[in-house]
């Protein structure tokens, strides 16, 4: 038989998480797009921007050979 005990949460009647998800969502991207329209010139963007990999930083470049980094 299933515990319907344990299943129980109480539920906050001021907040809902709907709401608080959206309101958060909305922050993070007032917060991120804030931050990126001034940092970077829009004519030339990061390639991790682009979606490109780095060509100053290769993973596998800074590991030692015994553990798959180049030989």
């Amino acid at each position: 038989m299933i515990d319907r005990k344990s299943e129980h949460r109480p539920k906050n009647p001021l907040v809902n998480p709907g709401d608080l998800a959206k309101a958060v969502r909305e922050q993070l991207d007032a917060l991120l797009n804030e931050g990126l329209e001034d940092s970077f010139p829009a004519s030339d963007p990061p390639s991790v921007l682009r979606g490109g990999p780095d060509p100053e930083f290769s993973p596998r470049s800074t590991l030692p050979a015994s553990a798959g980094g180049r030989r």
